[in-house]
């Protein structure tokens, strides 16, 4: 197995690899990822990749997914079925407003002058 400076003496400097520890000890050291290694030879990605942990904002969004769709048990099934629910919102708020837009479009032609825009500036102050 390839060592993490073996791998990302193979990448380009738009790849990336993360690299998970391989062993566990069931006695808490604290942190040592000198015994970490890559997971897979080779993930190269350009991608951002994130780590979130289960705990403030995020559990309590998290524990109120878990009450909304009981049947979903996974943590991270939560979290991805809140991320869509998130993306389906703002597109659908998107599609209101961009409908609200052309609705109202051309309401107004005709009701002010030409020039009374710059007219109305004059008496601003700076």
């Amino acid at each position: 197995m390839l060592t993490g400076s073996e791998v990302a003496a193979q990448l380009r400097p738009d790849q990336t690899v993360v690299a998970q520890p391989t062993t566990y000890s069931s006695i808490s050291h604290g942190c040592n990822t000198s015994n970490s290694r890559c997971y897979t030879s080779l993930v190269p990605t350009t991608k951002p990749r994130y780590t979130l942990t289960d705990t403030g904002e995020l559990s309590k969004q998290l524990d109120r997914a878990q009450r909304r769709w009981p049947e979903i048990r996974d943590r991270k099934e939560l979290l991805l079925k809140l991320a869509a629910v998130g993306q389906e919102t703002l597109e659908r708020e998107a599609d209101e407003r961009a409908r609200a837009v052309a609705e109202t479009a051309g309401a107004l032609s005709g009701v002010y002058e030409p020039g009374e825009l710059e007219r109305l500036r004059e008496d601003w102050p700076e």
